[in-house]
Formats: C-alpha cells, structure tokens, sequence
C-alpha cells in the first residue's frame, strides 16, 4: 500500500512539475523576439511593444542630439572614485545590433557593452562583459537605462594596476 501511495504521488509531483516547464515548441514568436520556457522576448538589441524598436538609440542620443556626450560621475566602494569624466556610446557597425562602443572610459579607454532584451520589452539593459582594459587590467559591468530620468547607471568592478574596484558610473 506504501508503495502505491508514493508511487500516485510522484506521477502527482511530475505532472504539476511538468505544468510550470513551459516549452515554445507551440510558441511562436514575432519578428526580433526569441522564445524561453513559453515566452516571447525581444531579442537582444530590440525594444517595444512588437520588438521593432532599436534598443541602442537611447544610448547613442539625448534629448533628440545624436553622438551625446555624457557626462559620468564615478562614485567606489573601496576608496578612490569621486571623479567626473566624458563619454559618448557609438555602434560598432556590426550586425549585431545590440553592440555598443563605449569611448573615454575613465578619460582613456574603450570598451563594448550589449544591450540586453526583456520579457517587459525594454531594452533598459547594458551588459559589459569581461574584458581587457588597457593591457593593464579587466573589466565587467552591468548597467540600466533610467527611462523617466534618461540616466545610465552601471555597476564596474574592475582590476587596474594591480587595483580592485567596485564602482558606480552615473551617465547624466
């Protein structure tokens, strides 16, 4: 009888189990949009209610300026930081959209961020994945547009000089 019972109850447990792992074999999705667990999302680099809007532009514009300099106020964990700098995004021309260059860094460096798509349709979503800095260091970043206050906010942690930092950039 115990078995019989543990044996209802597993069957029990795989079949509400198997209720919350939506599959997209019967999904289909629009334009730009990519499926996960029954879902449609916009496509990294893409935006809006239909995923037809590039994501990059709020990036690369302010206010209606395209190539926007923007202001940057660094602010670290671990001492250091405080410091102002000016940067501007720019596309890489690639064929991927979401791809964006990220000039002047810490007044001096260059590095590529991705803008990332979202179930909500945003595209508020930068990610710098880990790369080099210089030849003197790594970075890795994540970041989010501010859609009501047209800010950038990214969280750095970077190694430079044999320094570690963890700072915060705000793009103003």
């Amino acid at each position: 009888m115990k078995s019989l019972a543990l044996a209802l109850s597993t069957v029990v447990l795989l079949l509400i189990s198997g209720c919350d792992n939506k599959s997209c074999k019967d999904t289909v999705c629009g334009t730009n949009q990519v499926c996960n667990g029954g879902v449609c999302y916009c496509r990294d680099g893409y935006e809006g209610a239909d995923c037809s809007l590039l994501s990059a532009t709020k990036f690369l514009t302010k206010n209606g300026m395209t190539n926007y300099q923007w202001t940057v106020s660094e602010n670290c964990q671990n001492g250091g930081g405080g410091s102002t700098y000016y940067t501007s995004f720019q596309s890489t021309g690639s064929s991927n959209v979401s791809e964006l260059v990220l000039n002047n860094f810490l007044n001096q460096y260059t590095i590529t961020g991705y803008v990332r798509g979202a179930a909500d349709g945003s595209g508020n979503t930068i990610e710098f994945p880990n790369q080099q800095l210089g030849g003197s260091g790594t970075i890795y970043g994540m970041g989010t547009y501010d859609i009501n206050n047209k800010r950038i906010t990214v969280n750095f942690e970077y190694s430079l000089y044999g320094q570690n930092k963890a700072c915060t950039h705000t793009f103003y």
